[in-house]
């Protein structure tokens, strides 16, 4: 297995390639707390240089400028959105110039002077694009699923705090009200400048092979890999898309998952998973069920 291991800035992350997550991903899943979390250890902590963790990606032939996230996905999300909340604070106060630059690192010019976004994502699909990413006009609202609410929460969240932030000049009384305004814009500076100050890891694989099973061994900060997680990749490593644009195991299962939503009874995929095997297997427990799906899970069977 190749592995590439780079240090860098989230500034330089941003303006060196443009990112996508992979099919066997799973949804944007961060709550109150975990951003939180975020907000606290990277705009609140006195160390301005936060140290974030590791990233790990690999690249596809075909389109050089893209890379696929297999870890990192939940912090690159919140990233964008705390970014975008920046910009729209910004852009409030019509600081419009400064708006500009923060959502070119949102959304900038490829290599054939398309206008792309930073961060690909399907599943939040048109959401994050149209509510978070998309400036200075927002698309139209869709109906809303678990994970646009989980998106929703946190730029919800986020903004507050950088709005927080503002606000809090006006009742400061040692600052003048000319002097004011300035204040605002270099908090708001500040803020922008302490996200892109913020230092990673990058690990970049050889092959997309290599990025399944590094996915299995794999937790993000805050929320653990689950039966389904592993299971959906396990299926999506084995049942590769035959024809580009069209694939029908992420289109099933992401359905299976609409299908639990949706239910009027509180149904949990991973005991329902774990019923289904043991209905037609041996007991085994929960913890065990992807070890046992793995070992008799083929390419023959999935």
């Amino acid at each position: 297995m190749e592995i590439k291991p780079l240090d860098l800035t989230v500034k330089s992350l941003l303006e060196t390639a443009f990112y996508r997550i992979p099919r066997f991903q799973r949804p944007y899943s961060w709550d109150r707390e975990n951003v939180g979390d975020f907000w606290a250890d990277a705009i609140l902590a006195e160390d301005p240089d936060y140290f974030i963790g590791s990233f790990v990606l690999y690249r596809e032939k075909g389109d050089p400028d893209v890379l696929f996230v297999v870890d990192g996905q939940q912090r690159l999300t919140t990233i964008t959105i705390l970014l975008a909340s920046v910009r729209d604070a910004l852009h409030d106060l019509e600081f419009e110039a400064l708006a500009g630059a923060v959502q070119k690192l949102i959304e900038r010019e490829d290599i054939n002077s398309h206008l792309r976004f930073m961060l690909d994502s399907e599943t939040p699909y048109p959401y994050l694009q149209e509510q978070i990413q998309k400036y200075p006009e927002k698309g139209s609202e869709e109906a809303i699923g678990s994970e646009q609410e989980a998106l929703a929460s946190a730029y919800t969240f986020l903004l507050d705090k950088v709005k927080g932030a503002v606000s809090s000049v006006d009742a400061d009384t040692t600052i003048s009200d000319e002097k004011k305004r300035d204040e605002k814009k270099r908090k708001l500076i500040d803020i922008r400048d302490r996200v892109l100050r913020l230092q990673l890891i990058t690990v970049q694989l050889g092959a997309e092979d290599d990025a399944y099973l590094i996915f299995e061994t794999l937790n993000t900060r805050g929320k653990d890999l689950t039966v389904s997680d592993l299971v959906k990749n396990h299926l999506t490593r084995l049942l590769r898309p035959r024809h580009k644009g069209v694939d029908l195991v992420k289109h099933k299962w992401d359905g299976l998952l609409d299908d639990f939503a949706r239910s009027e009874v509180e149904i949990n995929i991973n005991r329902f998973l774990h019923h289904a095997w043991l209905s037609r297997r041996p007991y085994i427990t929960e913890k065990k069920l992807f070890k046992e799906i793995k070992r008799n899970v083929d390419k023959k069977t999935a």
